[in-house]
């Protein structure tokens, strides 16, 4: 069950979104959720190469200029991003706003999120225990991620 948590990153998440660890994070993915032009979800992913915590309260978000999500962003000023690590879920949303490419990397689009409101699920004991998140969504590549370029696209996202 879901529940209101407020409008700061607890300190799970900060620690996933803080740019400190990106190593430990580099293959796990976050949900990302608009509406569409017709009203419909739009799922994507992006990795936590690509979510920046600016703060407690704001994200910065690296999805690709010419994606359907980064204009959804941008129609509606609105996204959820879900987190699923072991152990946890948390549905963030927020405002967005676009910022416009960023200079070093102009396919990606800068995009700022001011935190509206977190949700934490986590099973009710006395209907779902002991159930449990046992692992996040993970991606796996064919070519290692370049850990350096990523954190330069990291410090872009946060200027």
């Amino acid at each position: 069950m879901s529940r209101l948590v407020g409008t700061q990153l607890p300190d799970p998440l900060w620690e996933l979104l803080n740019g400190q660890h990106l190593g430990d994070h580099q293959n796990k993915a976050i949900l990302v959720a608009t509406v569409d032009p017709e009203n419909w979800p739009h799922f994507a992913m992006l990795s936590f190469l690509e979510v920046i915590a600016i703060s407690r309260e704001e994200l910065r978000l690296g999805p690709y200029v010419g994606s359907g999500t980064t204009a959804n962003m941008k129609r509606t000023g609105k996204v959820t991003l879900g987190f699923v690590d072991e152990g946890f879920v948390y549905y963030v949303k927020g405002t967005a706003r676009g910022l416009g490419p960023l200079a070093e990397f102009p396919g990606i689009e800068k995009v700022q999120v001011k935190i509206t409101g977190i949700l934490a699920d986590f099973p009710v004991e006395e209907v779902e225990a002991p159930a449990r998140i046992r692992t996040g969504i993970q991606v796996e590549t064919r070519e290692p991620q370049d850990l350096a370029q990523a954190q330069r696209m990291l410090a872009a996202l946060k200027t």
